[in-house]
């Protein structure tokens, strides 16, 4: 199934095609991402002609984490990479000098993108029946972990009773099989790869943090952004077009999708934000405050680019 005509109204307008030729005074971008759903807006606009249309000739560099990104970031290898929320705030309170210049996926209740999952035979049902477990995640520290926590205390579970560990998506089922953990959040494609070898689902946990917030963004470093105003606007202008470009020719993003995830892919699941408004990102660091995966506390305007 398609992404609602409601979502795609509200995620976006109409899409202009962009001409296929290069600008002859295009500008040379090195972006770090990694090659998930989550960052497929940069791919629609790169395979679209969208970014060459706004002058910029873009590098799209896959990479294996948000670190590596950061780094290349920092060491002025990549001029703007993808960052989820989480990452982004805890590099922000270590004193690493990054904004955020562009939107990024959302969490939204109507679309759901992750779940906590468990054996198709385990006798768990509910979160009171995780006390006590270990739970996986992909990343130690990161919005899974945040939303698996989130979810435990508001659904009659003990969050401080669980342990938690940090397994690849891709490895979650044979770790369940062999009762290595009693449960794992997982996100889309996996999530419904899960699900279909016999996997059982018990809720979404993002929506203990919210019901709607950002969870990804684009980030630079404030020196680099404001140094390069047009060519950071031209870039969150280009991104935003792109997530525009897949609702309107869903056909043509799907195939585009399978290419950039190098698996299978039969729709669009992942909603994006077409605007950088704070109060998106603002429920997601008072949560992670809260469970204390921040060690302060952090003002979501302050950590968005005003160029």
């Amino acid at each position: 199934m398609q992404l609602s005509r409601k979502a795609s109204l509200m995620l976006g307008g109409a899409f202009i095609a962009a001409p296929s030729f290069a600008r002859a005074d295009a500008t040379e971008l090195n972006v770090g991402l990694n090659s998930n759903e989550i960052t497929a807006q940069a791919y629609y606009a790169q395979e679209a002609g969208i970014f060459k249309k706004n002058g910029l000739n873009v590098n799209l560099q896959k990479m294996a984490g948000g670190n590596v990104v950061a780094a290349a970031i920092v060491g002025g290898s990549l001029q703007v990479g993808a960052s989820n929320c989480m990452s982004f705030a805890s590099s922000v309170i270590k004193g690493l000098p990054f904004t955020a210049i562009a939107p990024g996926a959302i969490s939204e209740a109507d679309h759901p993108f992750s779940g906590v999952v468990v054996a198709g035979d385990s006798p768990i049902r509910s979160a009171k029946d995780l006390a006590g477990k270990v739970i996986s995640v992909n990343s130690i520290g990161s919005t899974d972990q945040l939303a698996a926590l989130a979810w435990l205390d508001e659904n009659g579970g003990d969050a401080k009773s669980v342990q938690f560990l940090e397994i690849p998506p891709a490895a979650v089922p044979q770790a369940l099989a062999q009762g290595r953990i009693a449960a794992s959040l997982m996100f889309e494609p996996y999530l419904s790869l899960g699900r279909a070898a016999g996997l059982r689902v018990l809720a979404d946990p993002y929506v203990a943090i919210a019901p709607r917030f950002l969870g990804t963004l684009w980030v630079a470093t404030p020196a680099w952004a404001n140094a390069n105003k047009t060519v950071a606007h031209a870039f969150a202008k280009s991104v935003v077009e792109g997530t525009q470009w897949s609702l309107a020719n869903q056909g043509r993003a799907v195939e585009l999708l399978s290419d950039w995830t190098k698996m299978k892919v039969d729709k669009l699941r992942q909603p994006m934000a077409t605007t950088l408004d704070p109060a998106m990102l603002q429920p997601l660091l008072d949560a992670a405050f809260k469970y204390k995966l921040l060690a302060r506390p952090l003002v979501a305007a302050d950590l968005i680019w005003k160029g």
